[in-house]
């Protein structure tokens, strides 16, 4: 998770692969709430963007 955070403040791109299992994490609740705000707030901005590969 932390590499994911890392990425995502220092305006990297996610592969296909880190996007599908950090919304899968989240959705079966392995994150905590405050993780998945700055998560979507990340993804919220137009800087981040999420690549498929």
């Amino acid at each position: 998770m932390k590499d994911i955070l890392n990425k995502l403040i220092t305006h990297k791109t996610l592969s296909k692969e880190e996007a599908k299992n950090t919304l899968v994490n989240i959705s079966s609740g392995k994150y905590n709430q405050f993780i998945c705000y700055i998560i979507f707030d990340c993804l919220h901005d137009e800087k981040y963007h999420i690549r498929g590969t």
